[in-house]
């Protein structure tokens, strides 16, 4: 919204005296029944927001929400396809056969750039594989709709990639195979600070990636804009997220215009 935290807790003042609550303590320990007995449906700042489907009345505003639109450096690591890429190495030529097969659907000169682009002896087979298929299947799709964000919505976007490798392997969800990068959602367990549930032993390094994510994203939530200052709003900037944030004017840019150009935004995850 285009509040700060102290102008939104102002407006909201009529739900707190509905409530009769002078503490948090006693928020917290509202029925169900008594919240929304107690929320200012009609009356400013109009929770129901029933004019969003009609013709607004002038100078009735429900507000901007800043986007944060945040994917994961190796979203696929959690279930690494095919599995036996974990025992692959650079001299057994694995990689770039699976590479060259899989694509060779879609030409020769796809194979053959996918390899020049994600190349070998750079960190393991399992490492530039799951990078090859999060830019194909969700960096790149996800690049393009926060494109299409900046140019149709008049809320701010921000863009991240969480690059944090988690000290030891972390099994997630439901997946059995444990996840040595940056998994799908390795960025919500810091959050909510639940990375110890997974890490028998957390380091210093895990406790500060969940610091780290826990400032960025209630700066925003608090003021609509990140921690860091020098995180700018997309395409301008990406911010790349670790147990430190930094600031990238464009993050795998050649990859994904490569993968952009030549159709596989089709083949993005629909979610």
């Amino acid at each position: 919204m285009s509040k700060t935290a102290a102008e939104a807790d102002v407006d909201n003042q009529v739900f707190v005296h509905n409530t009769g609550c002078q503490d948090a303590d006693c928020l917290y320990n509202l029925t169900p029944e008594h919240v929304l007995a107690s929320v200012p449906w009609e009356e400013f700042p109009y929770w129901a927001m029933r004019d969003l489907t009609g013709i607004p009345a002038q100078d009735r505003f429900n507000g901007a929400l800043p986007v944060v639109d945040g994917t994961t450096s190796h979203e696929v690591s959690l279930e690494s396809s095919p599995q036996e890429v974990t025992n692959w190495t650079w001299e057994d030529n694995k990689y770039q056969d699976y590479v060259r097969h899989a694509l060779l659907p879609f030409g020769d000169v796809i194979a053959e750039t996918a390899l020049k682009l994600y190349p070998e002896n750079v960190h393991t087979p399992e490492f530039q594989l799951a990078s090859l298929v999060t830019d194909l299947r969700v960096t790149c799709g996800k690049d393009y709709l926060a494109l299409v964000m900046t140019t149709s919505f008049t809320s701010p976007v921000f863009r991240y990639r969480a690059e944090y490798a988690p000290s030891a392997p972390m099994k997630a969800f439901w997946v059995m195979l444990p996840a040595r990068f940056a998994f799908h959602g390795i960025d919500m367990f810091a959050f909510f600070k639940t990375m110890g549930l997974m890490i028998d032993n957390m380091t210093d390094g895990d406790r500060q990636w969940e610091v780290n994510v826990q400032q960025e994203i209630l700066s925003f939530m608090h003021t609509g804009r990140p921690f860091t200052a020098d995180w700018g709003m997309f395409p301008g900037q990406t911010a790349v997220l670790s147990d430190n944030t930094t600031v990238t004017a464009g993050y795998h840019t050649a990859e994904c215009l490569f993968w952009l150009k030549n159709g596989f935004f089709s083949y993005s995850w629909i979610n």
